[in-house]
């Protein structure tokens, strides 16, 4: 009972996010604002949901896999019916053209967010890690806007970041939230 109700737990939060971020989009201003979308008894439709998968399905809900290449060839296709992933990250040998992202991207969702939308991830830092530099204008890098002293300036950058990947049907950025500069190009944690 202890290990149902933990998937419940994970699966709940996980169905409430794709749900928040399907349904409400750019209605989540307007909702803390006062306005609340439509209720949803979460805890039913994750019951039913829950019941109805195995456990193999309930494991690749956990899963954020990438794909090769820019298109849904064949080996990718085995991939994603085989784990039938929560989500999907792509890198920029996936990335060819702003109108290329945007078909794969709607793709993805077609064939394989049609039970629960599939989370679609891309790792768009600014400076350094840069996706698509020939198609999209770089966002600053987090030392630059830092650099500024205005953080106003971090919502504006992260603002257009967040316009521009979500026109190309991306629902989830792995921005860093804080870095350390070390005076070189990257910091993790050395001592």
């Amino acid at each position: 009972m202890k290990f149902y109700r933990c998937w419940q737990r994970l699966f709940l939060g996980f169905l409430g996010a794709a749900l928040l971020l399907l349904y409400t989009g750019p209605g989540i201003a307007a909702a803390s604002a006062g306005e609340s979308p439509a209720a949803v008894d979460m805890n039913k439709l994750a019951d039913t949901m829950l019941a109805n998968m195995s456990i193999e399905q309930k494991v690749g809900q956990m899963m954020m896999v990438g794909i090769h290449g820019p298109s849904l060839n064949e080996e990718n296709q085995a991939l994603l019916q085989q784990i039938q992933p929560g989500g999907v990250i792509l890198y920029d040998d996936n990335m060819k053209s702003q109108a290329q992202v945007r078909q794969l991207n709607q793709q993805l969702q077609a064939k394989y967010g049609q039970k629960m939308p599939l989370f679609i991830s891309v790792d768009e830092e600014g400076g350094l890690v840069s996706r698509m530099k020939n198609d999209l204008t770089p966002p600053p890098s987090q030392e630059a806007i830092g650099r500024t002293g205005k953080p106003e300036r971090a919502r504006e950058a992260t603002g257009q970041i967040a316009r521009n990947l979500h026109a190309l049907g991306f629902n989830v950025n792995f921005a860093p939230v804080a870095d350390v500069g070390s005076g070189r190009e990257r910091y993790f944690g050395m001592a």
